[in-house]
């Protein structure tokens, strides 16, 4: 849960470090030294990127550029849709009850009530469920809340 610069900033840090208290003058020091210097090198970008996408069957939230996808075509989501689908789809399979939606997805809003989810879950539905047999469902259990159910064999 951090960023992959951030990360590459660490271990440059450590190698940095380990090879001033080695005082990388044995050649095999240098060598290892030489080799994870060059494996951080090969981070790129683009990695960093497939680290921020979202993947469920056809669909796919891009976090980086805050975009939906659906078999490949975009699809326009409110900010709240947004962070309500991109919550469900990180913790997909649990059930959460209106409450926790509410302070997870809205941050405890309380001008927003129960009923403001129930209205989000479906126009969210409507937008990435357009076929009833499609594999990606919010599932409604009953007395209970939502749940993003991965697989439409249940």
């Amino acid at each position: 849960p951090f960023s992959i610069k951030l990360f590459i900033a660490r271990v440059h840090s450590l190698i940095r470090f380990y090879a001033k208290r080695l005082k990388v003058d044995k050649p095999s020091a240098l060598e290892d030294h030489m080799q994870i210097h060059n494996l951080v090198d090969q981070i790129r970008p683009e990695s960093s990127a497939r680290m921020n996408q979202i993947a469920l069957g056809p669909l796919m939230i891009d976090d980086l550029k805050h975009r939906v996808f659906l078999n490949h075509h975009e699809i326009e989501l409110t900010n709240r849709e947004y962070d309500l689908l991109k919550f469900l789809m990180l913790h997909r399979d649990i059930v959460y009850r209106r409450e926790e939606l509410l302070n997870h997805v809205w941050g405890g809003d309380v001008s927003s009530t129960l009923h403001t989810v129930d209205v989000h879950i479906c126009l969210l539905r409507k937008k990435i469920q357009p076929d009833a047999d499609a594999p990606i469902r919010i599932q409604t259990v009953r007395g209970t809340g939502y749940r993003l159910q991965a697989n439409s064999n249940r």
